[in-house]
Parts: C-alpha cells; structure tokens; sequence
C-alpha cells in the first residue's frame, strides 16, 4: 500500500480509529510483501514488427522482453480505458447534445466522471503495471503519474456526487431548478480548484505532502457511493431491464472492492499466488470500479423519461385556448 503512505502511517499511528494489531496483522501487514511478492509476466517482443516495437519500447532499445507486473490488473486497467471512452461518448455526445442547459447538466457531470475514470486507468497502466516497481513509495518515484491517478480519481468521483444530487435536488419542475443546477455547478467548481490546490501543495514537497492528494483521492470515492445508489435504487427508469443489471452490478462492485480491501492479507496466505494477482486488494479495487462505471452507464436515466422538464398545465380546455367562453355559449 505504498500508493498511500501517509494514510497508512497516520492508521498505524494514530490508534483512536483503529488498533495498531488490526493494520498490522489483518489489513496491512508488512510481512505480506514477502509472503505474496509482486506478481511479473516477460512479454517477448522480439518476433513483433518493428513498429509495434517502437512504440511500446522507445527507439534503439536493445531489450526485447518487457516485465509486466500484475497481469490481471492491467486486463482491468484497459477495461477501465474503455469504460471511460464508451460512458464519455454516451454522456458527453449522446445525451448531453440533446440538452438546453448542457452546461449543468447531469449528463455533463457524468461526462467528466468517465472521461476522468478513463485517464486514472490509463495513468495506472503505467505506475502499477508498466513500469518498474518503486524503490520506496509510489508519489516518490513516479510523481507526475501518481498525480494524474490521484488527481483524476477525484475528479471523476466528485463529478459522480454532483451528477447524483443534480439528479435528486432537479427531478421535478419549479422555479427554483435553475438557480438550483447553477448552486451546484458552483460548488463543482470550488471543489476542482480544491484539488488543485492539493496538486500544488504536493508539488512543493513530493516526498513528505502526500496527504492532501491522497484525501482527494479516498473522501469523494466513498462519498460518490451514496448519491449514486440513490439514483440507482430510488429513480424509476422506463428500461427495467438495463435497471435491474445495474443495481446488480453496482451490488457486486461495491462488495468485489471492499472485500479485496478487507482480505487482502487472507487472500494472500490462502493462494500464495495460484491466481496470480487476482486477489490482491489492487485488482480487485479496479475490478469493483469498473463493474461500478458500467452499472452507472446502464442505469443512469436517459433523456427520453429525464431532464424534459414541461411547465404544469393551466387546465384550459380547447375551446378556451381558441377564445370561445363556454359560459357565454350555454347562456345563450
């Protein structure tokens, strides 16, 4: 768990939350990385073309095999890629060109979730499974990379808040839904210069002012989970069908990442590596986000039950609307 140094060390110190016995033997042990070392794949390039070579290598290297660490996490990193660029097509083309105020819109806030969600997964190709493995902890050796997976993590989880209570607080016509959507975007706003204030405090110290980036990174993860449920569990959608999937696996990927949480150290002394990386907490964590983005891409409403807002009817009957009094026409 070296991604987060400084909220572990604060766990392990700090025994008002949790005891020091339940961090260091149940959730991070620091045996583990002995018991369960990282597990590495060689990838042999030496038959590839010349130009996928290239790419992948750089010019002029002389290696032809490449050490890719936690195979299975990479699969769901590239996943995660694709999840992004498909929920930012669907959002952010599809849906948000259909609406008057787009630039408060729900569809905008879950735009910018996958999009965000697409980067973090591309920047974590790199720190968790490209590159090498961090001599001490990842903000030291791969800091522009840990910033744009820390970074962007909240982005993407803070626009989920937002879209969820965008959701919630405009679902019905008043006069107030305007100023409404406006306060929100407002707060949205505030809350990306936020992060980059914790960027730029990072950047000042790499090695020591972790913990800002690091709260930007978990508060707006767990946060996102109770807006989201809400529009899942309490909004009805025309498709029950896409409906039912995404709560199941909204379900399944919200227990799939507190379970690799949880019983990582377990896993580790239970399968001492037959599956690979599959059960460490990293994978699994990936794993839950990306069943989690596809049950909010399934499940959000689209804009053919949402976002159609319509004036209430006066109750003015047709011939009233034409100009004939129905008063008048009895009487006479």
């Amino acid at each position: 768990m070296a991604f987060f140094p400084a909220c572990i060390d604060w766990l392990r110190d700090d025994q008002r939350v949790v005891s020091k016995d339940l961090v260091d033997q149940y959730l991070f042990p620091v045996s583990i990385a002995e018991q369960c070392p990282e597990v590495t794949v060689g990838v042999d390039f030496s038959s590839s073309s010349s130009w996928i070579t290239t790419m992948l290598l750089g010019k002029n290297t002389p290696q032809q095999i490449v050490v890719v660490r936690q195979p299975i996490l990479l699969l769901f990193a590239l996943l995660g890629i694709l999840i992004g660029l498909w929920g930012l097509w669907e959002f952010g083309v599809c849906q948000l060109a259909k609406q008057r105020n787009a630039r408060i819109s729900s569809y905008g806030y879950l735009a910018i979730a996958f999009g965000a969600f697409g980067m973090m997964n591309a920047s974590a190709v790199l720190v968790h499974c490209w590159w090498e493995a961090p001599f001490f902890t990842y903000p030291e050796s791969y800091p522009k990379s840990w910033i744009c997976d820390t970074y962007m993590t909240g982005v993407s989880a803070s626009s989920l808040v937002f879209a969820g209570l965008n959701e919630r607080w405009t679902r019905n016509y008043n006069k107030s839904i305007t100023m409404r959507r406006t306060l929100l975007f407002g707060v949205w706003l505030l809350c990306q210069k936020l992060g980059m204030v914790c960027v730029g405090i990072f950047l000042m110290s790499p090695s020591t002012m972790t913990h800002l980036l690091e709260l930007w990174y978990l508060i707006p993860a767990i946060m996102a989970a109770f807006p989201v449920t809400l529009v899942l569990f309490r909004k009805k959608d025309n498709d029950a069908t896409n409906l039912l999937l995404a709560r199941i696996l909204l379900v399944v990927g919200f227990v799939t990442g507190v379970t690799g949480i949880a019983l990582d150290a377990t896993f580790c002394r239970w399968f001492e590596g037959a599956l690979w990386d599959f059960p460490m907490a990293s994978t699994l964590m990936f794993l839950g986000c990306d069943l989690s983005f596809v049950a909010i891409g399934l499940g959000f409403p689209r804009s053919r039950d949402h976002h159609q807002i319509e004036k209430p009817k006066t109750g003015r009957t047709k011939r009233q609307r034409d100009g004939v009094n129905p008063t008048k026409t009895k009487t006479s």
